[in-house]
């Protein structure tokens, strides 16, 4: 069983991918990047709590994700050109059992359209949460049941396709975003671990649970610094009595 995971490699990636490792240890590593814009084109700058919240991870991160580029050498590619004909060769040519995305760029079809289970990693409850942030807006809210992370077939839309397996975290009140990703990582992996011997042992896909609802698509620019503030000095104490969840695992296959 062998498997490409493209991914940005940031450090809750890297989580992910360490453990993905003791389960699928025949492992390719495409890390995208993104080139600097034109001179002149204006780009959403990332607030600080943002860059806080990657340097916390960084810092809470085990030194065996730390580690784990070193390990597997990544093969960079611009987003542009992996939904190339470049990408797409590339992608021929490893010829892998599954192909994972794991928070990186849209995908084109044609890219993962030769792989026989194509998965997106999506940290949060789709069809509610889509797009960026979703754990963010989660505990904006205080929606505990939207804390959570998808497993589920990739598709031409962004988090749309068929769904193969939702968990959802132990929550406790002092639970950080960054320490329930964490958690999240690993039971991502043990869905796509039923997933690869399910594949393994009967050489077919699972249809999985098609996605009925359109839901809310969050973009990245929306996570102001005035909507942190307020998480952090006001709403994350409003929601604090309901904080509570035990760890689950739901399969649709």
């Amino acid at each position: 069983m062998t498997a490409v995971v493209i991914s940005d490699c940031e450090p809750l990636d890297l989580a992910f991918i360490a453990q993905l490792r003791r389960a699928i240890p025949n492992i390719t590593i495409i890390r995208t990047f993104y080139p600097a814009p034109d001179e002149g084109t204006k780009t959403p700058r990332e607030s600080f709590f943002a860059r806080l919240a990657r340097w916390r991870s960084r810092r809470l991160s085990s030194p065996e994700s730390r580690g784990v580029l070193k390990k597997i050498p990544p093969i960079s590619l611009a987003a542009d050109v992996l939904n190339s004909e470049q990408g797409e060769a590339l992608i021929k040519n490893l010829s892998p059992d599954i192909l994972i995305a794991c928070r990186t760029t849209v995908l084109k079809e044609s890219v993962f359209g030769s792989v026989p289970l194509a998965l997106n990693i999506h940290f949060g409850l789709a069809p509610r949460y889509r797009g960026n942030n979703t754990l963010f807006w989660a505990l904006y809210r205080g929606d505990t049941e939207g804390v959570a992370v998808t497993v589920h077939q990739l598709s031409r839309g962004i988090d749309q396709g068929n769904i193969y397996g939702i968990a959802h975290p132990r929550i406790r009140p002092w639970d950080s975003e960054v320490a329930l990703a964490n958690q999240l990582s690993s039971s991502a992996v043990r869905i796509v671990a039923k997933l690869a011997k399910e594949l393994r042992e009967r050489k077919c896909l699972p249809s999985g649970r098609p996605q009925k609802e359109k839901g809310r698509l969050y973009r990245g620019k929306e996570r102001t610094v005035a909507r942190e503030l307020e998480y952090l000095l006001y709403r994350r104490w409003l929601f604090w009595s309901r904080r509570y969840q035990k760890e689950s695992i739901v399969l649709y296959f």
